[in-house]
């Protein structure tokens, strides 16, 4: 049992890592872009819901996005809707959800 907690704490970490990178980059483009907008970028492991409502009163976060495949119907009832449940929360920062578009449709920053 202890052999596959540390395998699954190996593989979490290099997913944590992995994102990090990826959000690292992705607000030094942001900062590069819009240099007088702050961007914080928060990675988490565990309750999504949990972790956004947590990250946003810690930060004193003034606007949140979040991507949402806007699901309905069974699908909804079934996986749940993270969006929704922050939503619920009553944040004091607005929150602007938006559709995730492929990577290979998507445009780049400068467009």
């Amino acid at each position: 049992m202890a052999r596959a907690a540390t395998s699954l704490d190996g593989q979490a970490y290099q997913a944590s890592s992995a994102i990090r990178e990826y959000m690292d980059g992705l607000a030094a483009r942001l900062r590069e872009e819009w240099p007088s907008v702050a961007i914080n970028t928060r990675v988490e492991c565990g309750d999504p819901v949990t972790a956004i409502i947590t990250a946003t009163e810690d930060s004193q976060a003034a606007l949140v996005v979040m991507a949402t495949h806007g699901w309905t119907g069974v699908q909804r009832m079934t996986l749940g809707s993270v969006a929704d449940r922050v939503l619920q929360h009553g944040s004091r920062a607005p929150i602007v959800l938006v559709h995730p578009v492929p990577m290979s449709t998507a445009a780049p920053l400068d467009a």
